[in-house]
């Protein structure tokens, strides 16, 4: 069950508990990426609770551009945090479908501070927050992070980008991977053949 930035209401969570009590065995799993597990749920009855699950404001289908996207509590909840973390990775939840579509998942990972509690040096594109300049919201950038088989820290690429701007340059980064991949190639792989001056002229043209 796609909860998006993991959040939410108190309404939502009772729905989901009956869900899980009526087609399931009462059990409810949290992943990594801020979703539910509802196992047990027999296949005669899949398409009922599907349609159950998105009566709630949910989705059962994860997309590979956003599936993966997660934030930490940000500024409304956090006094350390530089950005509205959850409420920007909600908005670039909103743009990317429809705009780019990745063949394979990508983990976008959006944290408010420096103690990196959405881990955005291990996203694919993690966006750590800050105060710019000028007072407003923004973010710095870094690619090519990774967990698992494909361990890494990702690069600062982008320092200081405006909030208003992450949804366009996120677009422009999955295009530009889309396009400049080599077959079978993953983020992590792309990124890591490149330096951070080669990636910053792709992105920046």
């Amino acid at each position: 069950v796609g909860v998006p930035v993991g959040r939410l209401t108190a309404k939502q969570m009772h729905a989901v508990a009956d869900l899980a009590a009526h087609y399931g065995r009462g059990e409810v799993r949290l992943t990594a990426w801020q979703n539910l597990i509802i196992p047990h749920v027999p296949d005669a009855l899949i398409a009922t609770f599907v349609r159950s699950v998105k009566w709630l404001g949910l989705s059962t289908e994860a997309s590979t551009a956003t599936g993966g996207i997660i934030a930490c509590t940000g500024n409304k909840g956090c006094k350390y945090s530089g950005a509205d973390t959850k409420g920007h990775a909600l908005a670039l939840i909103k743009h990317l479908p429809g705009r780019v579509a990745p063949g394979a998942p990508v983990n976008i990972h959006f944290t408010g501070c420096s103690h990196s509690c959405a881990q955005h040096y291990c996203g694919d594109i993690g966006l750590i927050g800050a105060k710019l300049a000028d007072g407003a919201e923004g973010y710095h950038v870094v690619l090519g992070g990774g967990m698992d088989h494909e361990q890494g820290i990702a690069r600062e690429v982008f320092k200081g980008v405006h909030a208003t701007e992450v949804n366009a340059l996120v677009e422009k980064i999955l295009l530009t991977y889309e396009a400049k991949k080599s077959r079978g190639e993953t983020f992590v792989q792309w990124t890591s053949r490149h330096s951070v001056k080669e990636l910053q002229e792709f992105l920046s043209t």
